[in-house]
């Protein structure tokens, strides 16, 4: 969901997303406005593509059978440490992969990197919980309300 609100406002301009040998592999180039100080990525959303990055992880994994992921997951942790600035209108590889499953628990971790460059710009490791039972959605009228009262329909 973030990924395409971000790529619909040329917040990243290109992205492609693989995901093979249980591991997702996230290339991305970023444009000018998501900078925080001048030419440098904002940290902000250094942590949302982990987060993102992770959400898809997961979503393929149980999708390919990988995991059990009988409601989804959500996340519960997000740590992220920031080696280098990031310069904006770069194009960065985020690798992520499952480190563990211990019952409704899954850590995850990634790397944002110039592979070129050999540069680690950032890490992250995260817990993902899966809930016990589904999570409620909104009834299909009551979704389109909120849409509208959100104005996306305006």
């Amino acid at each position: 969901h973030l990924f395409l609100s971000l790529l619909q406002n040329d917040l990243i301009m290109d992205m492609v997303v693989i995901y093979a040998d249980k591991q997702l592999y996230t290339a991305l180039k970023f444009g000018v406005p998501v900078c925080g100080h001048p030419t440098i990525v904002h940290g902000g959303l250094t942590s949302a593509i982990f987060d993102e990055t992770f959400g898809v992880l997961l979503y393929a994994a149980g999708r390919y059978n990988h995991l059990e992921l009988e409601h989804g997951v959500f996340t519960a942790r997000l740590e992220v440490d920031y080696k280098q600035p990031l310069p904006a209108e770069s194009t960065v590889l985020c690798t992520a992969r499952v480190d563990s499953c211990e019952g409704r628990k899954i850590w995850v971790a990634a790397d944002l990197t110039d592979p070129l460059q050999e540069t680690v710009y950032a890490s992250s490791r995260a817990l993902f919980v899966k809930p016990k039972a589904p999570v409620p959605t909104l009834a299909p009228a009551r979704a389109e309300a909120a849409t509208t009262a959100s104005g996306a329909n305006a």
